[in-house]
């Protein structure tokens, strides 16, 4: 909604005049170079894949050994942490919006760093700390650490 310039002299003040959202031709060209209201595209929700390239992970631990049989008694975790290279994100249905790609690739990026540290990191060391626990005796019976220590 806006004021026209024209004035009626019978009310004595500009009058209103009302934008029709169907035709913007109408009022010109727009900043945006003339392309359709983006809050005008119906919400889409889109599913996306994506792989983590050069995926690197480290993990900090405790051992303990039992001292008469050598044998492990406990190992724990005590930290995970991973690094990646940047996520990457294309959507060709944005067409003349690509524009707004950026903006998406950047939302997607922090929001998967803050899930990663605040959920993923967690479950990927609970998960991790459950194969150590059940694999302790498979790494007992494989390893014997005697013949490791000399006189």
């Amino acid at each position: 909604m806006g004021y026209t310039n024209d004035v009626n002299w019978a009310h004595g003040c500009p009058q209103p005049l009302y934008h029709p959202w169907q035709n913007c031709a109408k009022f010109g060209v727009a900043v945006n170079g003339g392309l359709a209201h983006f809050p005008g595209i119906p919400d889409k929700t889109l599913t996306t894949e994506s792989k983590l390239e050069a995926f690197k992970s480290a993990v900090g631990f405790v051992a303990s050994l039992d001292p008469q049989t050598l044998k492990l008694t406990h190992l724990n975790l005590t930290s995970y942490e991973a690094t990646w290279e940047d996520v990457e994100f294309k959507l060709p249905e944005l067409g003349v919006f690509s524009l707004q790609e950026e903006a998406i690739h950047t939302a997607l990026a922090n929001g998967f760093d803050t899930h990663f540290d605040n959920l993923i990191r967690f479950i990927v060391k609970s998960r991790l700390q459950s194969l150590l626990t059940d694999q302790m005796q498979t790494v007992n019976d494989n390893i014997d650490f005697t013949n490791m220590l000399r006189q």
